[in-house]
Formats: C-alpha cells, sequence, structure tokens
C-alpha cells in the first residue's frame, strides 16, 4: 500500500512539473525579441540633428523611424550612441531592435547633442526630450 502511494504520489509531482515547464510560448518566462521605440518631444521647429545615447541593455540593431536617416555605434555591451538626421519633429525618430522588450524600463534615452537644420547651429540638447516604449 505504501509504494502504490510513493508511486501515485510521484505521478502528481511528475504531472506538476511537466504542466509547469510547457514551451508553447503562451506565457512562458523567456526573453521577447523586439522593438522599442524611440520619441522625441520638441517645441524647436528647426531641429536638423540630434546625437543621442541610448543606455540600459544591449541593442541588436538600431533603424531610422519613417522620415529620418542614423547612424550608430554602439559604445559598451549595454549602451549605443545614435545620430538622427532630418526634419525633426515630436514623435518616433528611431527603432531599437533588442533581445527581450519587458525590459523596456531598464533602457534610458538622453540628447547629448542638437543642431538646427538650416544655419546648423547648435542646439540647447535640453530642447529635446526622448522616451522609449514597447512598439505594438
Amino acid at each position: 500500500m505504501r509504494m502504490q502511494r510513493a508511486v501515485a504520489a510521484g505521478a502528481v509531482l511528475a504531472a506538476v512539473l511537466a504542466t509547469g515547464c510547457g514551451g508553447d510560448g503562451g506565457g512562458g518566462s523567456g526573453p521577447v525579441a523586439g522593438v522599442l521605440t524611440v520619441s522625441v518631444a520638441t517645441g524647436v521647429n528647426d531641429g536638423g540633428a540630434l546625437m543621442l545615447r541610448v543606455t540600459g541593455g544591449p541593442v541588436d540593431a538600431v533603424e531610422a523611424a519613417s522620415g529620418y536617416r542614423v547612424f550608430s555605434a554602439g559604445t559598451g555591451p549595454t549602451s549605443v550612441r545614435v545620430i538622427v538626421t532630418g526634419t525633426i519633429l515630436p514623435g518616433a525618430v528611431v527603432r531599437l531592435h533588442v533581445p527581450d522588450t519587458r525590459d523596456v524600463a531598464r533602457y534610458a534615452a538622453v540628447v547629448e547633442q542638437a543642431s538646427a537644420r538650416t544655419s546648423y547651429a547648435q542646439q540647447a540638447a535640453a530642447n529635446f526630450t526622448l522616451s522609449i516604449a514597447a512598439s505594438p
């Protein structure tokens, strides 16, 4: 009788463990690769280029949002510097391909330098605010 209970308990334990280790992608704990969008808010109407730094996690690739051109270089395992050119308007400027979009809160972006579109004069970086959000 004891042997039957031990076998039954072992079978129940095995079933519970197997259910908890499902690999169907439905809410598992593995990374979710995807895209984070960097957006700019500004009242400046003559922005022509931004140099920004993104920190907080690995970035696999950087691409421009519609209407912009980007140049990027990794500056460490968890940071990348990006130059964005074009008519800088409020909204999305850069898309970051990252290994896990659930880590979006770890990422931060700051404008290091900004320049005017028509005169190329340097503008105050404080006139541009960046935010990062997971893309749908």
